[in-house]
């Protein structure tokens, strides 16, 4: 998203300053790479499809290896916490892209090393004039506020039985958009009782997903269930943490 900046210091006054935010918003559509969602169960190598060659025991003549393993070159994308990551070599089972595990995985942007963003003023500088770029701001976590836990919600709510958001009859799910990077939900049902708790730690993800199973790994009945999202206060001050709370309800017909 480009926008045009408008607003510059008074001829008077010389000394204003100005703090812009430049906002690059883009879908992963745009990256313009083929990828499958990430699989915990499933060992990726750097290339998309591997290939063994056997020759033919009435070959006489063989130039390569026996068993030989061709890479084929299309590179490996995986879709995981609403970003695309790379693998940058053979990873294990059950290591899932993240700044922990960057040794095997690499998050794919839409711009390359090298790319420059251009900043051009509409007047001419003046003495005194200079820029300054913090980019520290960049893969910082934005501050957790009220405002933005009541923007979280349910989907699908009512959720109904063969929702679209299942894979398969066997599979039940529904989602909770728009979470912090770190929070607790607590479901429960309307008389108070506790169903489950969902632990949600996803750095490039605002979503966690729900099975509709209690804590036993039982389908929960169909009914109104309450749910409490908790996420520590980053304005806590005096060194006393707080909460902040999001309380909504969604409901299960079947």
């Amino acid at each position: 998203k480009y926008e045009t900046i408008n607003s510059f210091a008074s001829e008077e006054d010389q000394s204003d300053q100005y703090i812009y935010d430049i906002a690059i918003d883009f879908s992963l559509d745009s990256l313009g790479v083929e990828y499958t969602a990430y699989d915990k169960n499933k060992k990726y190598y750097v290339k998309d499809t591997t290939i063994i060659i056997t020759p033919s025991p009435d070959w006489k003549f063989w130039t390569s290896k026996p068993d030989t393993t061709i890479m084929d070159d299309k590179k490996t994308y995986v879709k995981y916490n609403e970003m695309v990551w790379e693998a940058l070599k053979e990873v294990p089972k059950r290591t899932p892209p993240g700044r922990e595990n960057s040794e095997f995985w690499r998050v794919v942007y839409p711009w390359e090393p090298g790319d420059m963003l251009t900043v051009k003023p509409e007047h001419w500088y003046t003495d005194g004039d200079y820029w300054i770029l913090d980019l520290n701001k960049f893969g910082a976590e934005d501050i957790v506020t009220q405002e933005a836990l009541d923007s979280i919600r349910v989907v699908p709510n009512p959720y109904i039985v063969d929702s679209v958001f299942d894979p398969s009859l066997n599979d039940r799910r529904l989602r909770f958009d728009n979470l912090p990077t770190k929070c607790k939900i607590s479901i429960f049902t309307i008389t108070g009782q506790r169903v489950n708790i969902l632990y949600h730690n996803a750095e490039y993800g605002s979503t966690a997903w729900w099975d509709l199973k209690n804590r036993s790994e039982k389908l929960v009945a169909p009914g109104l269930y309450l749910y409490v999202v908790e996420v520590l206060d980053d304005s806590s001050i005096d060194g006393e943490q707080g909460y902040l709370k999001k309380t909504g309800k969604f409901a299960i017909v079947r």
